[in-house]
């Protein structure tokens, strides 16, 4: 009897110190709730202490909570930024390039077309390979570089706020377009530069999404060097700043891609904020317009701003140049643009190649027949 009463009395002291443990498990909570952004101190041996919590962030906290407690180790390489970059380049281009390898047969997508043609698959391995040639011969060795200057350091435990992810993205956005709007300025003013550094980027007259990153590889390096440097000016979380990279990479390969869609950005943001593809593609035909990547209010402060142009067929007159010179051709479809003199508009009898990488404006006359094409300068 004796036993089976200490039994009995061991169940209950089990039983009330769970009820106690519950009970304090609950008030914790409780006190978590009425004082969200206060620090806690626990008065006892092993409690909380400095413990923050946020209830107006709880999205952005369950993300930054799977990425810290999973993905810790990837995430703080210093080579992850280059992988999110790169990854999100290929990615973003797939759609593209389907809608360019189907063509007229999608006519609901072809009319948003900006230029006439489409890129090949060979002008699309090119500047893919370019871009791999670039990350592993300029961008390696600077990430490994990087990692000794700055090694990986721990991550902050909460997330940003909403207001300072939204502030952090845009704010970063902003420096960037800045930037680079200056140093596109004056690689398209200076001869050197731009023959040893930007020329390339200019040998498509046409974009498509892969030339997004079809560039020298010191350009590519001063691209990188601002995307990872400005969220530090504004110290931002690393979720602001892998925001900003994989949106300022979108908002690169929508310039590029040719077409004027319109759930493209530069038609969703009121006031023509955003340039887009229509500016970006005519900075490819007139080179010493539309220096900002995304934004339009620099160059309209400078005076650089050159709308957009729709094509259009020329009529034929008895007394102009062009009927003179297409009259004998009735079949042939005409187009006259102020574009840069490029290897994709050749003539045997004209030698545009040696010109294609001259920043210096072209009148040129298109004619096509087929799949042939034909530029004259005049």
């Amino acid at each position: 009897m004796g036993q089976h009463a200490d039994e009995e009395e061991g169940t209950k002291d089990r039983s009330l110190g769970n009820i106690r443990v519950n009970h304090v498990a609950l008030a914790s909570a409780d006190a978590l709730k009425e004082a969200p952004m206060e620090e806690l101190d626990s008065k006892g041996g092993g409690g909380m202490k400095n413990f923050t919590v946020d209830h107006s962030n709880t999205v952005l906290q369950m993300l930054w909570d799977y990425v810290r407690l999973h993905h810790e180790s990837t995430v703080v390489s210093p080579a992850f930024p280059v992988l999110l970059a790169f990854s999100g380049y290929l990615v973003f281009c797939i759609p593209f390039t389907l809608m360019d390898l189907v063509g007229e047969r999608l006519l609901f997508i072809h009319k948003y077309k900006i230029q006439k043609g489409r890129p090949s698959v060979q002008m699309m391995g090119q500047c893919l390979w370019r871009a791999v040639f670039n990350h592993l011969v300029y961008v390696l060795p600077a990430v490994v570089i990087n990692w000794f200057w700055r090694p990986p350091a721990p991550l902050p435990p909460t997330a940003p706020t909403f207001v300072q992810f939204f502030t952090g993205v845009i704010s970063c956005l902003l420096v960037f377009d800045f930037q680079y709007y200056f140093w596109h300025l004056v690689h398209h003013k200076n001869q050197w530069l731009y023959k040893t550094v930007h020329a390339i980027h200019h040998d498509h007259v046409a974009p498509f999404s892969w030339s997004t990153q079809y560039l020298g590889g010191w350009e590519l390096l001063t691209v990188g060097f601002w995307s990872n440097t400005t969220p530090l000016l504004f110290k931002c979380h690393p979720l602001t700043t892998w925001a900003f990279m994989l949106l300022s990479v979108w908002m690169s390969v929508e310039d590029h891609i040719g077409y004027d869609l319109p759930w493209s950005l530069h038609n969703i943001i009121p006031w023509g904020l955003c340039g887009g593809a229509p500016a970006h593609d005519l900075h490819h035909q007139k080179p010493n317009t539309n220096f900002a990547p995304f934004f339009t209010h620099l160059d309209r402060v400078f005076g650089t701003a050159s709308t957009v142009q729709r094509r259009h067929r020329v009529k034929h007159k008895s007394n102009s140049l062009i009927h003179i010179m297409v009259k004998p051709l009735q079949q042939l479809r005409l187009h006259l643009f102020d574009v840069p003199v490029s290897s994709h508009a050749s003539d045997q009898h004209v030698n545009l190649n040696n010109l294609r990488r001259s920043p210096n404006k072209q009148k040129v006359i298109y004619l096509e027949k087929g799949n042939k094409e034909f530029g004259v300068r005049l």
